[in-house]
């Protein structure tokens, strides 16, 4: 449950208004064949909410065949499987809904090298961060992130103090960012309600003068999840007794906002495992684990969380048709040369003879 973990504390960061129902380990198995057909299996194991409830990270309609088993008094494990004709066909089954599942996009490429066949297949994790209002760009240069992901998310050990220290401040600000970005949609939100409500004193515009104020004094609570105070944050800082009303007039968004935070701590609160079985024998991969000519991806969640992230996976087989056929015109073209120089020398004693 290492990954299970790391979630929480990724959620810590994140500031989540909702309350975890538990982690589920996941591990989806992807068998990739010659012809480009797919067989896709996702096993999840949990508590009974999390295995029962539905809200998975993952889209799985009617087509897929499910069965839930109990493997102890706390513990159940949801199986899916579904077979797909081409990767076509996979995509439809995984792309997903924004804020509601990760989305996902397959690629699979076949090339044919004479006396083998090279593969590569691609499954792409499409950005998820739901508050992305401020560029990272802002807070971290691309070698702090890097660092600091590398150590986090890959669990690598870092090389010196200096880079220590370097991640320990790459934390600090990438905190920040999170806590910036989510100030910034629920002051959107909060903005929207003020202009349906129209009041003669609370305007956007009183609202947008004092925005570094609210900042200041509301970035403890998003950082500690409590978004429940920021209504009366803001009345304070804005001295107005029609915060609520605004908030109230725009309800969808308020709703919104709340959705994308839940699903933005679903995503983390579980532990993923990614396996992908090639025909073949796999020549190169970005894994971190081999088991033969199955490619083996584990803490890879964070990354897709700033930017998309590939994980794709290269094998080769031999072209044992192409093998055969060569040898079958080899010997042919053999057995010819043998007749026409057998001939030829035939030709040649008949001569001498005469």
């Amino acid at each position: 449950m290492s990954n299970c973990r790391f979630g929480a504390k990724i959620c810590m960061l994140i500031a989540s208004a909702v309350g975890t129902a538990g982690c589920l380990d996941i591990e989806t198995t992807t068998r990739v064949k010659h012809d480009g057909s797919v067989e896709r299996t996702v096993v999840m194991t949990g508590d009974s909410l999390a295995t029962y409830e539905g809200r998975y990270p993952y889209t799985l309609d009617e087509e897929w065949q499910k069965r839930i088993e109990k493997i102890d008094e706390r513990r159940f494990r949801l199986t899916a499987s579904r077979q797909f004709s081409d990767v076509d066909d996979l995509n439809k089954a995984i792309a997903g809904e924004p804020w509601r599942t990760l989305q996902l996009h397959a690629t699979f490429q076949t090339e044919f090298e004479w006396f083998f066949t090279s593969y590569r297949f691609s499954e792409t994790y499409l950005k998820y961060n739901p508050f992305d209002a401020v560029p990272l760009s802002d807070y971290l240069t691309k070698e702090e992130w890097q660092l600091y992901w590398q150590h986090e998310v890959g669990k690598e050990e870092l090389a010196s103090h200096e880079d220590s220290l370097v991640v320990e401040s790459a934390a600090r600000r990438f905190q920040e960012w999170m806590t910036r970005n989510q100030f910034e949609e629920y002051l959107e939100v909060f903005l929207s309600g003020v202009k349906k409500l129209g009041d003669d004193f609370l305007t956007p515009a009183s609202v947008l003068e004092r925005k570094e104020e609210l900042y200041e004094a509301s970035h403890r609570s998003i950082e500690g999840s409590d978004f429940d105070m920021l209504d009366v944050i803001f009345a304070q800082v804005l001295r107005s007794n029609v915060v609520p009303a605004a908030l109230k007039a725009n309800e969808g968004g308020m709703k919104d906002f709340k959705s994308r935070l839940e699903f933005q701590q679903r995503i983390f609160e579980n532990a993923y495992q990614v396996r992908v079985e090639m025909p073949g024998l796999i020549t190169r991969t970005n894994a971190q684990e081999l088991e033969e000519n199955v490619a083996v991806w584990r803490n890879f969640i964070g990354y897709g969380f700033v930017g998309d992230y590939e994980l794709w996976v290269e094998s080769r087989s031999l072209n044992w048709w192409f093998i055969v056929m060569c040898g079958l015109f080899l010997f042919l073209g053999l057995m010819v040369a043998a007749m026409w120089s057998m001939r030829k020398k035939r030709i040649m004693v008949e001569k001498e003879v005469v």
